[in-house]
């Protein structure tokens, strides 16, 4: 193409079953059932991305090895980057921008993130990634770049209500500072003199699109040129958009529409002018893509996805007593920005796999990518189950019931502070910090497990693994159906992430550790299953639909006369492996729960985070005191992180509500572990003294 004349009638196509944005509230004949299906749809850009593929040494960078490299200057990480992809792909600096930079601690490897930029404005599915060793060497990458851009030029015609110089600000593509703490100074590629870039600023009249939008959607759209907006995106999913006046506006704000001028890179190799109208609902967003040459739609993207799946209930962990229930799009939009599906346009679209999570049933002689999953072309996964037949007859329901979980754990914990940065389990960060490229694989049925469950940890940046087996018997009993299971192993992935940080994975390796591993991962599959009603004499056995009364050494309660479980139990040989431990672990949390929930109240909605209520405050301060653990601590270190945790969570000048909880259980003040004992002398030595108006300090 030699020139793009950027003028549009737009025909927009949406994926909408629920109002649209700028909705005339008083039209009451609008019915959201009676809108067709429609599906989303993009370029796969699959054949056009090109792979760094370094055992091909016609790819190996040709810089040689520099012996300044400064391993901490991500700015040299940088000038490798841009000097590999100027000798391989021939392009400058003037035809990209950098939109994340950061670089690992404990491998030293820079990350470096790119989109494609042609006269002032990016491509938007032009992206180029590329990861540097510690010593300079380009180690990996892949690139979605348009091999030739054309001279264009852009002839933005219509309205021009919009003052000029703010959108020329908002459009421009831009080096992003992003939150890593890498400072790279905001560069625009568009000058603010419009004959630099060939662009004149004349902007198509908004209206006619909003008309052909409100007719296709069947609703009254307001077109007051106020509620319109322009967005600089960030990333591939979190945009900043602009009022007129320049403010920042929240993405999930209603009454908005953005707008931005963009390319877009075809399947065909071509690049096309597009307008991009990024469309606000109630229950969904849109982010259509059309053509400026002749109107068509080029791409349909819905950032919320409308998913339903017939589970048994989050909280509920005995399939065998519990009804299953059809929940309708139970993410969290703050935790899972994008849904837990994968996009449209990705390779495994409409089954379970998504930012968070892969599910899938194990089978020995497939790869991973051809292991078998549902899909759900409307992404409504409901299948029938009769647990008195053999697991692989319900195999869609179990898979279903996984993914469910499994995002509903993620979306939880992100509330509490497992988030991108602390290194949660993400195939996309947003740019939040953190490493990518780390769901949670997940394999069903596994016949490689032993047992009943295994998670397998990583380091941020590295995927973990869970794998979930099956119970012999008459029925065979599959674990992944037993909430308690799934939420326990999940929580080892957790404490892995956070007890000495998200880029080491060898700090719950001591055997007390271990222990408080096992407990922390206990509490957890307890306090989600907790329900109005309960009270501090109930008893929870974990795991019973598939061991009964039988999986610990003694139920969690805190009546002293069913579980009486206290420190000096660590003392007993019955005691010395990781599990045992963990129960003494939990038991001493779970007392501290009742006592905060007798306190502060109870709240049966754990995802909203309410932390007035008591049991909100439990697992806030069980999180936050792992981020101040050391690597393997122990229990008297584990307690301290928690008063720690507490006092400053809550303000108060000491623990004081709290420490009763420990010292009923043997850990009070004065508690200790004998480092050289003497022959026939305990280890654990326990005390049930409750310090007057004292906060004991975190000890080391």
């Amino acid at each position: 193409m030699n020139a793009f004349i950027f003028t549009i009638f737009l025909t927009i196509v949406a994926f909408a079953v629920s109002h649209a944005a700028i909705i005339d509230n008083k039209d009451k004949s609008f019915d959201s059932t009676q809108y067709k299906f429609i599906d989303t749809f993009g370029p796969n850009l699959y054949k056009q991305r090109r792979f760094f593929d370094y055992t091909d040494k016609s790819l190996q960078r040709n810089i040689s090895y520099r012996s300044n490299y400064n391993v901490s200057d991500i700015k040299d990480a940088k000038n490798v980057a841009f000097e590999h992809i100027f000798t391989t792909l021939g392009y400058t600096a003037n035809d990209y921008v950098v939109k994340n930079a950061y670089q690992t601690s404990h491998n030293g490897i820079t990350h470096i993130y790119m989109k494609q930029v042609v006269k002032g404005l990016e491509i938007s599915n032009g992206d180029l990634n590329i990861n540097i060793d510690k010593f300079g060497n380009v180690i990996s990458g892949s690139s979605t770049f348009y091999k030739s851009p054309s001279n264009v030029t852009l002839n933005f015609s219509g309205n021009n209500h919009i003052q000029k110089n703010k959108l020329i600000h908002a459009w421009a593509a831009k080096n992003i500072n992003k939150p890593s703490g890498f400072v790279d100074l905001y560069t625009d590629k568009i000058s603010r003199n419009a004959r630099k870039s060939q662009i004149e600023f004349d902007f198509i009249t908004l209206k006619q699109a909003v008309d052909i939008l409100s007719k296709h959607l069947g609703q009254d759209i307001r077109t007051d040129i106020n509620r319109f907006a322009n967005h600089q995106s960030n990333d591939g999913y979190k945009d900043t958009h602009f009022n007129n006046n320049g403010t920042s506006n929240h993405y999930f704000e209603d009454g908005i529409i953005r707008v931005k001028p963009t390319f877009m890179h075809l399947e065909s190799g071509d690049i096309e002018p597009v307008w991009n109208l990024l469309v606000k609902q109630k229950t969904d967003v849109w982010d259509v893509f059309v053509s400026a040459v002749n109107g068509d739609i080029v791409s349909i993207l819905s950032w919320t996805s409308n998913a339903s799946y017939r589970v048994y209930p989050f909280g509920n962990s005995n399939p065998s007593v519990t009804q299953r229930n059809l929940v309708v799009d139970p993410q969290n939009l703050i935790a899972s920005p994008i849904g837990w599906h994968a996009p449209d346009d990705s390779l495994f679209p409409k089954t379970t796999i998504g930012n968070n999570v892969f599910v899938q049933r194990y089978t020995a002689d497939q790869t991973p990518d051809k292991m078998y999953r549902p899909v759900s072309e409307n992404l409504t996964f409901d299948y029938p189950i009769n647990l008195e037949q053999t697991p692989d007859t319900y195999t869609d329901a179990t898979l279903t019931h996984i993914f469910y979980t499994l995002n509903m754990m993620h979306d939880l914990m992100y509330q509490y502070g497992f988030n991108e940065i602390a290194g949660n389990f993400q195939q996309n960060n947003h740019n939040q910090g953190g490493l990518g490229s780390d769901p949670l694989i997940v394999y069903a049925q596994d016949s490689r497990v032993e047992t009943v469950g295994a998670f397998i940890g990583a380091p941020d940046g590295s995927a973990p693994v869970m794998m979930l087996g099956l119970i012999a018997g008459n029925p065979i009993k599959d674990v992944a159906l037993d909430n308690d299971v799934i939420v326990h192993e999940f929580t080892h992935g957790v404490c892995g992430r956070l007890v000495g940080g998200a880029n080491t994975n060898n700090c719950l390796t001591d055997p007390d550790t271990r222990g408080l591993d096992e407990g922390w991962a206990d509490f957890v599959a307890v306090i989600v299953r907790i329900a109005q009603g309960d009270n501090r004499n109930t008893v929870f056995y974990p795991a019973e639909f598939l061991f009964g009364q039988n999986n610990r050494k003694f139920p969690y309660t805190t009546d002293i006369g069913i579980n009486t479980a206290t420190f000096d139990y660590l003392n007993k040989k019955e005691y010395q492996d990781q599990h045992s431990k963990g129960v003494v672990w939990a038991t001493i949390l779970y007392e501290m729960l009742w006592d905060l929930i007798d306190q502060d109240g109870f709240s049966p909605d754990l995802m909203a985070h309410n932390t007035n209520f008591g049991n909100v405050i439990a697992l806030q301060i069980v999180i936050d005191a792992m981020k101040l653990s050391q690597c393997n601590p122990t229990f008297i270190g584990a307690r301290d992180d928690i008063l720690t945790a507490y006092t400053t969570l809550t303000g108060k000048e000491n623990a004081c509500d709290i420490w009763g909880a420990f010292a009923r259980r043997g850990l009070g003040d004065g508690a200790k572990k004998l480092d050289n004992p003497k022959a026939e002398e305990k280890v654990y030595i326990e005390s049930k003294v409750v310090p007057a108006s004292k906060f004991l300090s975190r000890k080391l």
